[in-house]
């Protein structure tokens, strides 16, 4: 994107990015922060949103981010680099410190689950950092020192040391003792690392030895003494020896940092990246911003757009938001109303959005927001830059418009505020449709502010442009910040005045000056605003009733299915209870059976089985009306107990019923109605056995489902059972086979029966199965 500092000045980015700067962990990423431009290549815009969706899903979750130090290494890799021998202990720590955090950064972001594969990837760069902390804090101690134990020589050097200083400070005691009537005082001290004793400077001719040094009061001389001159001597060869050594390992150190040079500049290079990335995450976060949608053509959709730095500094609530549309039908937009109606902050807003989008970060407007293929930005804002360029305001504006009229293509952006003013009116008018037209006929998008009727009434009959207002509130005198779209907006000059305090009669006085036309102009444009906020109000009001029946709507379909769920288990509980009811009666028939047989069907026998089997049979029956009680039709008067309102039901759903009542329509299940009144059947046949003759030994189950049929074959066989019949015939039919196969299953399972086969050609083929009771 072509832009000048100027334009990102004049759209306060470089506000925005000091703000976004204070949310970096390190001042390498608030470096890069405030480094930030928009991006030309798309790929890259895309990338750092798509990254910074992932690091706040990373912030929003139970995993911790583990943030480095705020530690900068780069001057001492530039100390490095200019050849230094070697580092001091303290650099080497800080730069161990730094590669620890580093790495543990690395793992923690390449250990992430596959929703984060993009910061997985960022993770990669601390594998080639080497392993120096585990190095540097096994030879270096917590004081900063060197241990004994980081060298061979090293610890030979210092136990070497060690021994020859214990028998210096036994000589030094020693000639203490011998010439304390010469010392200021009983002891000994160091003189660059050399023992000496303090001796009185009336008797330093008692102690011979070598002069260090004289005390400020002249009545103390520091004398290292000839006794202590050879151990002295040794314990500095030991000294400088420790040092050489020191030098030795350090620069050990050094050349390992040396090495890995340009990995440690590419980490640095990564870890801004990574800085910036929770920068930006962290701030988005905060102030619940969102990921932009790139167009591929000129087409700009901004919903709830909120200037940033106005909702940094008044909050989500201190804001309104505004939605804002133009595309190739209508790429001009001018924007009027009255003064301090929020035209210049709408500008800047679009402007700054734009900005940040292109910057790969996310913005201050729902997640639906478009933000058009732009290649750059001109602008012609406040009159801040004819003061820094020592120009007149006119000559400033003019300055700016003929650079977007000469520049700006179909894919660039133009803001204009307040075009045309700072010179005659009629001329800047003039002016002012002149630009708008040359912007129109290039395809250039376009948004421009005014308070110019003539220019409003232009842009009315114009194609491709649009007129849209900031919206006043007349009842109170003040401007809500409110946009519409499809009208231009009155100045509100008169009622601002007043409300100001302007003298009333001067405030009449000067209506009389305006044009009649144009007043009733004026009038016809608040009427409109007045009908506009009306309207809006309204499809607020429908759109907010919209939501709450959705939401309605969404809970009784929860409540629907877990009814039908229900249902399924009562079906599934009551089929299984059906079942065991089923072979319990299916035993006692069959002992019944048995001993009929064993008594030899005497007459008070087949008596008693009639008497068993018709009570059976009335059980059912009872069970079956009861069943009957809740089924329903269409026409029927029923009561619902839940609701208490009777009606008439329309409509048969599964389980349920629709139900119109004297106001109301509703829906309910069979369990909650009731019939208002039963209807007695006409005609009720007793069930009584019949004789063995009249039994029926054939049943025909073709067109059931399969629950169905089996339980009609199981009460053919009881009845087989009961009437002594050896052979049974089922009729299924040959379609699918599903009946044939189920049927066979069935009397594989049973006992009762000997054996089972198709029936032959003459009874019926493949269509039948025959079965063979046992006797």
């Amino acid at each position: 994107m072509s832009l000048t500092p100027e334009i990102l000045n004049l759209l306060e980015f470089d506000k925005l990015r000091k703000i976004l700067s204070s949310f970096s962990f390190s001042i390498l990423g608030r470096e890069i922060v405030l480094s930030i431009v928009p991006l030309k290549e798309r790929e890259k815009r895309e990338e750092s949103i798509s990254l910074v969706k992932e690091f706040r899903l990373l912030l929003n979750s139970t995993r911790t981010f583990p943030a480095p130090q705020d530690k900068d290494i780069r001057p001492i890799l530039k100390k490095v680099k200019e050849g230094v021998y070697h580092l001091s202990i303290n650099e080497l720590l800080l730069i161990s410190e730094v590669t620890r955090d580093y790495k543990e950064v690395g793992v923690f972001l390449r250990k992430l689950p596959a929703e984060y594969k993009g910061l997985s990837r960022l993770g990669a760069f601390s594998k080639r950092l080497p392993d120096i902390y585990e190095k540097i804090q096994i030879i270096i101690d917590e004081n900063g020192e060197l241990k004994d134990n980081a060298s061979a020589e090293l610890k030979s050097i210092r136990s070497g040391f060690t021994k020859l200083h214990k028998k210096l400070l036994r000589a030094a005691n020693k000639l203490i003792s011998e010439k304390k009537r010469f010392l200021q005082e009983e002891i000994f001290t160091t003189k660059e690392e050399r023992i000496v004793l303090p001796v009185l400077f009336s008797k330093k001719k008692n102690v011979p030895g070598i002069v260090h040094s004289i005390s400020q009061t002249q009545n103390t001389v520091f004398i290292e003494p000839i006794e202590l001159m050879e151990l002295n001597n040794e314990c500095s060869t030991f000294k400088l020896r420790e040092q050489r050594e020191i030098k030795r390992i350090l620069r050990a150190l050094t050349e390992e940092i040396i090495k890995n040079i340009e990995c440690y500049e590419k980490s640095i290079l990564e870890m801004q990246e990574i800085d910036m990335l929770y920068a930006i995450a962290s701030f988005s976060e905060k102030y619940n911003l969102s990921a932009p949608i790139f167009s591929i053509e000129p087409y700009l959709y901004i919903r709830g757009g909120r200037h940033p730095l106005l909702l940094i500094k008044k909050g989500k609530d201190g804001v309104i938001p505004f939605d804002i549309k133009l595309d190739k039908q209508s790429k001009i937009l001018l924007v009027s109303g009255p003064n301090m109606g929020g035209k210049t902050v709408l500008l800047k807003s679009i402007g700054i959005i734009i900005l940040m989008a292109y910057a790969g970060l996310h913005i201050p407007a729902k997640e639906d927001s478009i933000i058009p293929d732009i290649d750059s930005i001109y602008a012609d804002i406040g009159d801040e830059q004819s003061i820094e360029m020592d120009l007149s305001t006119f000559s400033s504006h003019i300055k700016n418009i003929c650079i977007a009229l000469k520049n700006a293509t179909e894919k660039s952006l133009v803001l204009l505020d307040e075009i045309g003013v700072g010179t005659d009116p009629e001329e800047g008018m003039a002016i002012a449709m002149a630009t708008l037209e040359r912007l129109s006929k290039k395809g250039v998008l376009t948004f421009a502010t005014t308070h110019y009727g003539k220019l409003k009434h232009f842009v009315a009959g114009k194609e491709r442009m649009t007129n849209a207002s900031m919206d006043f509130d007349r009842d109170n005198g003040v401007p809500t910040y409110h946009l519409s779209f499809g009208i231009p907006g009155s100045s509100h000059g008169f009622a601002i005045a007043e409300k100001m305090g302007f003298p009333a009669e001067l405030l009449s006085k000067a209506k009389s000056y305006i044009d009649e036309n144009e007043l009733k102009t004026d009038e016809l444009i608040c009427s409109l605003e007045e009908l506009m906020k009306e309207v809006k109000h309204k499809k607020e009001v429908v759109d907010e009733e919209k939501e709450r029946l959705g939401s309605l709507l969404a809970i009784y379909d929860k409540k629907y299915n877990e009814i039908k769920g229900r249902e399924k288990e009562l079906i599934k509980d009551a089929k299984h209870r059906a079942e065991e009811i089923v072979y319990s009666t299916r035993k006692e028939m069959e002992n019944l059976v048995k001993e009929i047989r064993e008594s030899q069907a005497s007459k008070e026998k087949v008596k008693q089985a009639k008497e068993v089997v018709s009570k059976k049979i009335q059980h059912f029956q009872e069970v079956e009306e009861t069943k009957k009680d809740k089924e329903f039709s269409i026409g029927d008067h029923v009561y619902s107990n839940k609701l208490k309102m009777s009606g008439k039901i329309t409509e048969i759903l599964d389980g349920y019923a629709k139900v119109e009542a004297e106001k109301f329509r509703f829906l309910a299940p069979f369990e909650s109605l009731e019939l208002k009144k039963k209807e007695k059947k006409s005609e009720e046949k007793d069930i009584v056995l019949t004789d063995r003759n009249e039994f029926n030994f054939e049943i025909d189950i073709r067109g059931l489902f399969v629950e169905e049929a089996e339980i009609r074959v199981i009460k053919l066989i009881d009845d087989a059972v009961l009437y002594g019949l050896s052979t049974i015939y089922i009729i299924h039919g040959k379609g699918g086979g599903v009946l044939r196969k189920a049927v066979g299953e069935l009397l594989k399972k049973d006992e009762r029966i000997e054996e089972y086969r198709l029936g032959y050609w003459n009874e019926g083929g493949s269509g039948v199965t025959v079965a063979i009771l046992k006797n």
